[in-house]
């Protein structure tokens, strides 16, 4: 591993601007990669949840909002989303602000051994019922029709952000 450069003396984290970014690395929007200015090398560690990780003067940051700075010359408001769910594609066009709820809608869980997100069997009835948000959506005779109330939710709570079927 390289070492890493020093970070001046009283620089936190957070105070990483735009301009300190670009003197490090160079981030290509088309390809979500980022290369040191100083030898070319292409940056970042993959974790085992898909996200890459960067040291920027002995700070660890997270690429994909490393990649919002530089586009956007200011921190994210809030979360990131990778609206194709690759949370290693930190392409900016792949890249949007969302809230936490919004995220978790755009998310690959899913509950259950039904296979549809939201959807479960109730033991008693035999039925299927679909919740979303601690909120249940009715019982249904099928899995399907169950999975398509949550959609139908799904998409007037979270729009762009739902993951329908």
């Amino acid at each position: 591993m390289d070492k890493q450069e020093p970070r001046p003396s009283g620089y936190a984290a957070s105070d990483l601007t735009q301009s300190d970014l670009k003197a490090f690395a160079t981030y290509d929007p088309e390809t979500g990669a980022f290369t040191r200015n100083r030898d070319g090398k292409v940056l970042g560690t993959k974790e085992t949840n898909g996200r890459i990780k960067i040291y920027v003067h002995g700070f660890l940051y997270l690429a994909h909002r490393l990649a919002w700075l530089y586009v956007c010359g200011k921190w994210p408001s809030g979360t990131i989303d990778h609206k194709n769910r690759d949370a290693g594609d930190n392409r900016f066009h792949n890249l949007r602000i969302a809230t936490k709820s919004q995220n978790m809608a755009n998310s690959e869980v899913t509950w259950g051994t039904s296979g549809h997100r939201g959807v479960y069997r109730q033991k008693n009835t035999k039925l299927w019922r679909a919740r979303i948000g601690g909120v249940s959506l009715g019982y249904f005779d099928t899995k399907e029709a169950a999975s398509a109330a949550y959609d139908a939710k799904a998409i007037e709570l979270y729009g762009e952000f739902a993951r329908a079927a």
